[in-house]
């Protein structure tokens, strides 16, 4: 037999456990266990992705995601950083660490003067953004999937 995956439950397996302390007002076993039952009707999964390299960690994920698409909304990588409030040092790094692990470019810049500098994503760079999109959203229907398989039915046991 494998034991409670569970061992936070222990409190809750079992209605006829005794309250283990009323003096705090925590309330009956009944209330307790019919507020954890709420909480576990509400689990979902959830996973945060990312894609790395030996040599670099964290090459290319939400965060990356999130500074391409405000860098092609503003057209501007120092304005994305702070949009995103994110250090313009932070923002540059991420994005040369992408590059060189992608070994592509991502952006393409151009230094200020009078008209002003701007900064404008590569073919590339929308190619990357809509691509990890499609792979989080297939990644994200397999853990719907899985969680439905193999965790649900233990939120079931919590019934018994």
């Amino acid at each position: 037999m494998i034991g409670n995956p569970f061992p936070w439950m222990n409190a809750f397996a079992c209605p006829l456990s005794p309250n283990p302390s009323p003096a705090r007002g925590e309330g009956s076993i009944e209330s307790r266990f019919a507020t954890f039952m709420e909480t576990m009707a509400e689990l979902q999964p959830n996973c945060r992705l990312w894609l790395y390299c030996d040599d670099h960690l964290g090459v290319f994920g939400d965060g990356k995601v999130r500074l391409l698409q405000e860098i092609e909304r503003c057209g501007c990588l120092r304005q994305a950083a702070r949009n995103l409030d994110i250090s313009y040092r932070k923002a540059w790094g991420d994005l040369k660490k992408a590059e060189e692990c992608l070994g592509l470019s991502l952006i393409e810049r151009s230094r200020g003067g009078k008209a002003g500098g701007q900064t404008l994503l590569t073919d590339a760079g929308r190619r990357w953004i809509e691509a990890y999109a499609a792979f989080g959203k297939a990644v994200r229907a397999h853990l719907d999937e899985e969680f439905a398989r193999h965790v649900q039915p233990l939120l079931g046991d919590c019934n018994d």
